[in-house]
């Protein structure tokens, strides 16, 4: 039902300028899909975002790891231990259970916090510069793609901003980089 949403809307929009004064509108669309795929931007943000995914998944692992360690403890050792001894094993492994499934809940927090923070970052810069085409273009209306059912008429305009925005992004980048530089100095 979600995505009925944008099209009712972009339908009732395009309904309440039908000529635009002077004609047809001029219209285009981008693939946010492919965008997202192909910018390098959106590359290393998908790569940053699996390397925090790695880090937390091996941090998950040591702990699992622990956990089964101390089970086959009880398994092998049972025999020779007291009850007592068998009790506090045992609350320890649920201790130690408790935990994992806290950090595992923290950790799925973390990394969808941060996968929605790089692409609402993205999906900025994006519309930033759709928003430059069509000023530049003269485009009266950009649509997204999967939410067009049918248009005629329209520009494909998704390698132009994946252009614009690699060359946005690499510009931005060495800026950074540079600053990163001059601070180092500073700090030395």
């Amino acid at each position: 039902m979600k995505g009925c949403i944008p099209i009712v809307l972009i339908l009732s929009f395009s309904f309440s300028f039908p000529s635009y004064g002077q004609g047809k509108m001029k219209m285009a669309f981008v693939d946010l899909a492919k965008i997202i795929q192909e910018a390098d931007a959106a590359k290393e943000a998908k790569e940053k975002l699996m390397s925090e995914y790695k880090s937390k998944q091996e941090m998950l692992k040591k702990m699992q790891d622990e956990i089964l360690k101390l089970q086959d403890d009880i398994v092998q050792k049972s025999k020779f231990m007291s009850q007592a001894e068998i009790d506090k094993k045992k609350a320890e492994i649920e201790k130690k259970q408790s935990d994992f499934l806290s950090t595992l809940r923290e950790a799925e927090a973390e990394i969808q916090q941060l996968d929605s923070k790089l692409t609402h970052e993205v999906l900025e810069d994006v519309r930033k510069i759709i928003a430059g085409i069509a000023e530049k273009d003269g485009y009266d209306m950009v649509l997204e793609k999967s939410q067009i059912l049918y248009i005629k008429d329209a520009d494909d305009i998704t390698f132009r901003v994946i252009d614009l925005y690699n060359k946005d992004w690499k510009s931005k980048k060495g800026q950074r980089q540079q600053q990163q530089q001059q601070q180092q100095k500073k700090n030395r």
